[in-house]
């Protein structure tokens, strides 16, 4: 769903809706100029300006519309949308009142030149199109006179913001200091002490084995566990179960004749070549009797290339005329040399398949399983409807399984990812996706509701036992445990060797003698800044190394072990060789500030006219 708002948002509407006054409409939204509108509930005063469940509405409604259908209102409650419009509605009135206390008035002659001036509605001449003017209209549900007013409203309120974000421009001497704190960079050399790489850490005996197994308790956790009777049903249980009369099965064939009728099919082989030369050699050779392969091997020292079979319309989708050739040779023939977009083919038919009619003995057992699973899901429908019913009645879910002829499947205890405590997959649980979830989501002793699933069957459980999350014994995991303290030890032995690296490097001693005595490998890293572009080196050592003076090292935890980095050289950012960068900068920091002047003074007019907002008027809508 959300990728079909996305694709939404790239429509010719959308382009128009964002191609006018793209910061003004940014900021405020579309909204209709009508206040008032009768004895319409209150959703939000700014001011003295009431805001109705009408206008709110009607807001709403239009931004669902310009997603093309795709969402409804309860999607768009879900994504927030009724937060969204109403925080834009509150932050347009208070702006509107705003520009009026300060006095700004947009004159017809503006209005209309602004309209005239937007590429949306012109012509390809260039020229304002009123058809394109109108269709706009039309789409975004406004009249002319609404627009007129909204546009009006709009560049009032751009005019207020445009002074009150005159001022956000970043100092220079601002772009000048964070373009070289954001690209100075710096040069390390690196050495990696590997876990793996450690050796002689030798065995431990049962009291340090069994601290380790008590202080890591949380690794070595059996998971909970549970007992469990479900009753599941899927139409396909029913479906073999129903039998389907002749006449129905006649009734649905002839109701979808459309569908069973075949168009001719042609299996395909083709050597595709770059020339029409070479096509032509091609073509000459095949038509001495010489072998297909042969030939393009030959040729092109490749396979030929095995199409498959094709329709008309499926193979003219990509190149008529390529269609055209292939559906007019008889089979077992070779087409002269064809042209597409693709190069130059010379094709062989290899099989016929003509157009033809399915027969319904043909398509009777598809036929005859839509049917049954159809009439399947209703009977389900009614089987749910009874199981409801009777367990309603106060009987239990084996006596209600039992009076309705279902049979209760026993799951053993199963963990709320299918396994059972042998660590395989539980064998008697249904495959229902939403089972194990509800599983742990409901009391021992207590049953579930009953659940519709997603293919039109239903299920319900319960929850015979619960064995709780535990730690298991050292005894029946001692080789478990014995791996992971070893592990353990390897690691803390690399940190400390990593530590002793450091100690002797900020001490004096040479890292390509460290490196040499501890047969490690060193390398230098390419520039990187502190955004961590460059080679890879962990960020924490990256935050490490630009706190430090040449010569100095540091060490910190990467994907392999522990990395020790001694800072090689700074290389200080030049502002004056990047005047583009400096530029992009100085915009984006100008940006920044005068969208929060915006969120500021917006927050000035709050306080001015005061906010009061209606939650449960906004419910009473949906």
């Amino acid at each position: 769903m959300l990728q079909a708002i996305r694709k939404q948002t790239k429509s010719w509407l959308v382009g128009i809706l964002f191609g006018l006054l793209i910061l003004s409409f940014a900021i405020w939204g579309i909204g209709d100029i009508f206040r008032g509108g009768g004895r319409a509930i209150v959703v939000a005063e700014v001011g003295d300006v009431r805001i109705s469940t009408v206008e709110f509405s009607r807001d709403f409604q239009r931004q669902i519309r310009q997603f093309g259908g795709r969402i409804d209102s309860e999607l768009a409650r879900q994504l927030g949308f009724v937060d969204q419009v109403l925080a834009r509605m509150v932050r347009r009135t208070l702006f509107d009142l705003g520009a009026a206390r300060a006095g700004i008035a947009i004159g017809d002659d503006l209005v209309r030149a602004i309209i005239f001036a937007t590429p949306a509605f012109h012509d390809e001449s260039g020229r304002f199109d009123r058809s394109l003017f109108e269709q706009f209209l039309f789409q975004t549900g406004l009249t002319e006179e609404a627009y007129v007013a909204l546009l009006r409203r709009d560049l009032a309120r751009g005019q207020l913001t445009g002074a009150v974000t005159a001022g956000g421009i970043a100092p220079d001497r601002l772009v000048d200091a964070l373009y070289r704190y954001r690209r100075e960079q710096r040069v390390a050399d690196v050495v990696t002490v590997a876990p793996d790489s450690v050796s002689g850490i030798g065995e431990p005996d049962d009291a340090t084995l069994g601290a380790f197994h008590r202080d890591n308790a949380e690794q070595f956790m059996a998971p909970e566990y549970r007992t469990l009777t479900v009753v599941s049903l899927k139409p396909d249980d029913l479906a073999e179960e129903i039998k389907v009369s002749e006449e129905r099965l006649t009734e649905l064939y002839e109701a979808r004749l459309d569908e069973f009728d075949i168009p001719e099919r042609r299996e395909v082989v083709q050597i595709l070549l770059a020339d029409e030369d070479s096509a032509r050699r091609a073509y000459d050779m095949l038509r001495q009797g010489r072998d297909l392969v042969a030939v393009a091997r030959e040729i092109t020292g490749q396979e030929p290339q095995q199409i498959g079979w094709l329709e008309r319309g499926e193979l003219a989708g990509q190149s008529p005329e390529l269609a055209e050739a292939v559906f007019a040779l008889p089979q077992g023939a070779v087409s002269e040399p064809i042209r597409s977009p693709f190069g130059w083919h010379v094709v062989r038919v290899e099989a016929i398949e003509p157009a033809h009619l399915q027969s319904l003995g043909e398509v009777r057992a598809s036929l005859r399983a839509e049917i049954a699973r159809s009439l399947a899901i209703d009977a389900l429908y009614e089987l749910a409807n009874d199981l409801e019913d009777t367990l309603a009645g106060g009987a239990t879910l084996a006596e209600a399984a039992a009076y309705l002829n279902l049979r209760p499947v026993h799951v053993p205890a199963v963990d709320k990812s299918g396994w059972t405590p042998g660590g395989e997959p539980a064998q008697d649980l249904p495959e229902v996706e939403e089972l194990l979830a509800i599983a742990f989501g409901t009391a021992a002793g207590e049953e579930s509701r009953l659940t519709e699933t997603g293919d039109g069957g239903f299920f319900i459980m319960r929850v015979d036992s619960i064995t709780p999350a535990m730690r298991r014994p050292l005894d029946s995991i001692r080789a478990e445990v014995l791996a992971a303290w070893r592990a353990a030890r390897r690691d803390e032995v690399a940190e400390g060797r990593a530590e002793e690296i450091v100690q002797r490097v900020n001490a004096g001693t040479d890292l390509v003698r460290i490196a040499a005595e501890a047969g490690l490998e060193i390398r230098t890293a390419k520039p990187f800044t502190r955004a961590g572009t460059g080679d890879d080196i962990p960020p924490a050592l990256i935050v490490k190394l630009f706190d430090l003076r040449p010569g100095q090292a540091a060490m910190a935890a990467g994907p392999d072990g522990y990395v020790v980095g001694r800072l090689k050289a700074v290389q200080p950012a030049d502002p004056a060789a990047d005047q583009a960068g400096v530029n992009s900068l100085g915009a984006e920091l100008s940006e920044g500030m005068a969208n929060d002047l915006v969120v500021q003074f917006g927050g000035a007019l709050s306080d001015r006219f005061g906010v009061k907002i209606y939650p449960q008027a906004i419910e009473g809508l949906f």
